[in-house]
């Protein structure tokens, strides 16, 4: 009998002694790191997600920003075009990259961190023309507006092939916005984020206000911080990380981040008429004339 008690208490005070260490750990690696200087994460831009002229530089940013505070570290960023953001990582220059999705050859040279951001591709469109589709034969006899070389997933592709709708290519969403409203094409398929954020950049709230989306998503990719496996902390940091991700969304604040760059805020809410599209085509037309005479 006495053993047994001996037992119990032994094991769970074995229990008690793995648990504080895993605390003291963390604890140790999150002292450890503000001795330093800020960490330092090289991204690119890509509104609404990385955004250096921006209080906090956007979603991903923002979101970095808070689980590395709620675990004792400081992050600083610095904007660099995309190819170079990834090389200063991988060289070690700087602590760390964000905004990128998984593959197998970065995998090789990061440690990926859990998700910080999911980035849905949907179809957009004029609220005049009502549109649902669960299957790829619903597109038929749509003109698509897409973007050069850009890759909108294999069933996309495989559909286009067969001929069920007509892809009119040009060189960046923004141009596919400018047709979308002008009835120039059906639909167009951009990040969700990003296409609202292009709408309220281009166009006053009144035309912004005359696009929406469907929520069938084509693809989703996940987002990531990336630490490279050239420096001997990364592995130590990663942990942190994701614990102090983990903890922001159980408190709310990662959902108050997406919340504040919430499409619906944006545009839909901001939109100050409901008058139908006819009735305001004229003067969308002329907006778009002004801002881009010759759209292709």
């Amino acid at each position: 009998m006495q053993y047994n008690i001996a037992y119990c208490w032994l094991s769970t005070l074995s229990g008690f002694m793995v648990f504080m260490a895993v605390c003291f750990s963390s604890i140790a690696v999150a002292e450890e790191l503000a001795q330093k200087d800020a960490l330092m994460l090289s991204v690119f831009e890509y509104p609404p997600f990385l955004m250096e002229k921006s209080e906090d530089f956007g979603i991903e940013p923002a979101i970095v920003k808070l689980a590395f505070k709620r675990m004792g570290v400081d992050v600083s960023f610095v904007f660099v075009p995309p190819a170079r953001a990834i090389e200063m990582a991988k060289l070690g220059q700087v602590d760390g990259t964000l905004g990128w999705v998984h593959s197998d050859e970065r995998e090789n040279l990061f440690y990926f961190s859990d998700t910080i951001a999911q980035a849905p591709l949907v179809f957009f469109h004029l609220k005049q023309k009502a549109f649902n589709w669960e299957h790829y034969d619903e597109l038929q006899g749509k003109i698509i507006g897409t973007v050069n070389k850009f890759y909108y997933g294999p069933a996309f592709h495989q559909a286009q092939q067969k001929g069920l709708f007509q892809m009119d290519s040009v060189s960046d969403d923004e141009l596919n916005l400018k047709k979308l409203i002008a009835g120039r094409i059906d639909l167009t398929p951009i990040n969700l984020y990003v296409g609202y954020y292009l709408a309220g950049q281009l166009f006053d709230t009144d035309v912004a206000g005359v696009i929406t989306h469907n929520d069938r998503q084509l693809k989703i990719s996940e987002h990531h911080v990336l630490l490279p496996k050239v420096l001997e902390p990364s592995s130590r940091r990663l942990s942190l990380f994701n614990q102090g991700l983990q903890k922001i969304k159980q408190s709310g604040e990662y959902q108050r981040v997406l919340e504040h760059y919430s499409p619906a805020t944006k545009v839909h809410q901001e939109a100050s008429t409901d008058a139908p599209y006819s009735q305001m085509e004229s003067s969308i037309q002329g907006k778009l004339l002004a801002t881009k005479p010759n759209l292709p």
